[in-house]
């Protein structure tokens, strides 16, 4: 998975994905506390759904003052 986020105060400080099943349990999450600024791009290919079935991916990001933002992506 390809992500790009950016932050209008360019103070961001994590990004997680959790990757959910159709009855939005997690089955795997990772985060990236590296990343700083006013953007983020990168890609993901870590995260595994073990024996379960994933529906999508939730996308969270937090920036220093705790604020955050997120989106869920089917898969």
């Amino acid at each position: 998975m390809t992500y790009d986020v950016s932050d209008p105060d360019s103070d961001l400080a994590q990004i997680e994905f959790s990757l959910r099943d159709s009855s939005n349990n997690e089955l795997d999450s990772i985060s990236d506390s590296g990343i700083s600024g006013g953007a983020a791009a990168g890609e993901t290919d870590n995260l595994n759904p073990g024996s379960g079935t994933a529906d999508y991916v939730r996308v969270t990001v937090t920036d220093e003052a705790g604020n955050t933002a997120q989106q869920d992506v089917d898969i």
